[in-house]
């Protein structure tokens, strides 16, 4: 049989008891019964409360997501945010501006979520690291629950991907000519003729494919994705 929690068995019993005493309260035609009333008070109170008791786990009971990244955030030296998140906190605001008013950020809760600059920063934390930080660490590091640091890092990730048609497309002829006097001017006309830069890497695996795991196996001797990257001088 599935497990039922103690607060659906007490909720119930609350059910159950309420329905008895108004079958009761109708037969007899007692009027109001305060005991009536007072029992729906408390089945509403307890079935909008989510935890009964306090939560055991001290890394849930200590979030220190805000204090993590504003302590890398207002560093005088960034080579330690840059580090972590793979750019300059000034493309790290820009890029915060440009997903921060996006409807995944909005919710009607009593909780509203934490500022998107916070759920962009789990993002990039994780992606940056050599092999990627699993979700698990990142709860451990930042006293987050698992199910949290996912929904964090999801959230930003598929705005990003919303937008990728905004940012990533190929040239028009124009642009492309545009591209080639500025590239050519700012090279000294070493790419006289260049309308972007092209190059390969390696995205390390942290852990080794169970599948096929000698198709990912590469020359660094490390499990890796290949990727192509092209860009244009901006």
């Amino acid at each position: 049989m599935p497990r039922v929690s103690r607060k659906k068995r007490v909720l119930r019993i609350l059910d159950s008891t309420l329905h008895a005493l108004q079958i009761l309260n109708f037969i007899f035609d007692d009027g109001d019964d305060p005991y009536i009333e007072d029992l729906s008070t408390i089945n509403s109170k307890l079935q909008k409360k989510r935890y009964w008791i306090l939560r055991k786990n001290p890394n849930i009971l200590m979030n220190n997501l805000p204090r993590w990244f504003d302590t890398l955030y207002n560093r005088h030296n960034g080579r330690k945010f840059r580090s972590l998140f793979r750019m300059l906190s000034e493309h790290f605001n820009g890029l915060c501006r440009l997903i921060e008013n996006h409807p995944i950020f909005q919710n009607n809760l009593r909780n509203p979520q934490v500022h998107p600059c916070y759920q962009l920063a789990i993002l990039l934390y994780q992606l940056g690291n050599p092999g990627g930080v699993s979700h698990e660490d990142t709860s451990t590091l930042l006293g987050l629950g698992e199910g949290t640091v996912l929904l964090y890092s999801n959230r930003p990730l598929e705005v990003l991907d919303s937008l990728r048609e905004q940012f990533i497309s190929w040239p028009t002829v124009d642009q492309r000519n545009a591209t080639k006097i500025r590239i050519s001017k700012q090279s000294l006309r070493i790419f006289d003729d260049a309308v972007g830069f092209l190059d390969g890497t390696y995205i390390t695996l942290k852990y080794t494919p169970q599948h096929g795991y000698y198709y990912y196996f590469n020359r660094k001797y490390t499990y890796a994705l290949n990727a192509t990257v092209i860009c244009d001088d901006r």
